[in-house]
C-alpha cells in the first residue's frame, strides 16, 4: 500500500470513529436541529473564551435553544458558567475532538457546529488574518466561527 492510500484509509477510519461519537454524544445530550454545539480543539483559553463570550449572540441570532460545548481545555470546564449557565460542558480528549474534526472534513454533518479553532481542521489560516489590517484575534475568530462582525 502506497503512502497516500494509507494517509487516506488513516482518515476514513478517524472520520468513522468521529461518526460513531458524534451519534454517542447527540443520543446522551440530546443534540438536535435546536443546539448549538461548539467544538474546542484548543488548549488555549484566549482562543476559548472569545467562543464562550459570543455563543449567546450566535445562538439568538441563528434562534437555537439548546448549547452543548465539547472542548479539550479544562479551564473551560471551571469557568463556562460564567458565559452560558444553560450549556452542557464536556471534556473531551485531543483524540475525540480530532476525531470530530476529521469525520466534519468528510462530511458536514450539521449547519450548527461551530470549530473554535483559526488552524483547525487542518488547512485553516485564520491565525494569519490577526493583526492585518489592524484586526484583533476577537475580530477575526468571531468573524470565521460565528460569522458575527464587531
Amino acid at each position: 500500500m502506497d503512502n497516500i492510500t494509507k494517509e487516506l484509509n488513516d482518515h476514513i477510519s478517524e472520520a468513522e470513529k468521529g461518526r460513531q461519537i458524534w451519534i454517542q454524544y447527540c443520543d446522551n445530550y440530546k443534540i438536535d436541529s435546536q443546539t448549538l454545539v461548539v467544538l474546542m480543539p484548543e488548549h488555549d483559553w484566549k482562543y476559548n473564551e472569545i467562543a464562550l463570550k459570543h455563543m449567546e449572540q450566535y445562538c439568538f441570532k441563528k434562534k437555537l435553544k439548546k448549547k452543548v460545548i465539547l472542548t479539550v481545555d479544562n479551564t473551560v470546564i471551571e469557568k463556562y458558567i460564567q458565559y452560558s449557565s444553560d450549556a452542557n460542558a464536556i471534556l473531551v480528549d485531543d483524540e475525540v475532538a480530532d476525531d470530530i474534526l476529521q469525520f466534519y472534513c468528510l462530511y458536514d454533518f450539521t449547519p450548527n457546529l461551530v470549530i473554535a479553532s483559526l488552524e483547525k481542521p487542518y488547512g485553516r489560516k485564520g491565525k494569519g488574518c490577526v493583526g492585518k489590517n489592524k484586526l484583533s484575534l476577537e475580530e477575526v475568530a468571531t468573524a470565521m466561527w460565528y460569522e458575527i462582525y464587531l
